[in-house]
């Protein structure tokens, strides 16, 4: 409940605690709007990580926190997907116009970029569903100094190793190093 607290009133005014998660999804469902159901959600896995953390790690975070992150991260995604309903069907990227992959299939991107001055390479991936939807981003940062093709390939390396963690059986990556994307087609011909 200390988490909950911290909520929206929506969640602290409820009377019906359920005698499970289930009930009390269910509850709030049918009393709730969509946006309030999207806060809880988001919350109740930050509830769900918070535990991991202090089971696994002995990491205590405060309900202020949770609740916190959870509304952050849901802020996020919510921005992130109405900048790509807004771009419509295609996104223009400098000179490259970004292309839906076909129903079924999902499509990676990657871009990496180098700090000479900090020693440090970041790797950024977006996975996009055949609507543009975006389903998951990562990104990374490592130290070491590359050239720009070692880090386009160590990204394009890290967008397969990416998909294959997601369980994406029918993925297409790309990237915008026509060296790294041609090797990799030519991979996949073996």
């Amino acid at each position: 409940m200390d988490v909950w607290s911290q909520g929206p009133m929506v969640f602290q005014k409820s009377s019906n605690r359920g005698s499970n998660f289930k009930e009390l999804f269910e509850y709030l469902q049918s009393s709730s709007n969509q946006i309030s159901m999207e806060v809880f959600c988001v919350i109740a896995r930050g509830i769900w990580l918070r535990r991991n953390k202090l089971v696994f790690d002995d990491l205590f975070s405060h309900p202020t926190s949770v609740a916190n992150q959870a509304i952050k991260a849901l802020e996020d995604f919510n921005s992130v997907q109405i900048i790509a309903r807004t771009n419509g069907p295609r996104h223009q990227m400098d000179s490259h116009v970004w292309s839906h992959p076909p129903e079924g299939c999902i499509k990676i991107n990657w871009d990496a970029a180098l700090s000479s001055t900090n020693g440090r390479i970041g790797i950024g991936l977006v996975a996009r569903d055949h609507e543009g939807f975006i389903i998951a981003s990562k990104q990374q940062s490592t130290s070491g100094f590359m050239d720009p093709l070692l880090a386009e390939a160590q990204g394009g390396y890290q967008a397969a190793r990416w998909a294959r963690e997601l369980g994406i059986n029918s993925v297409i990556l790309e990237g915008d190093s026509q060296q790294i994307v041609n090797g990799l087609n030519q991979q996949s011909k073996r």
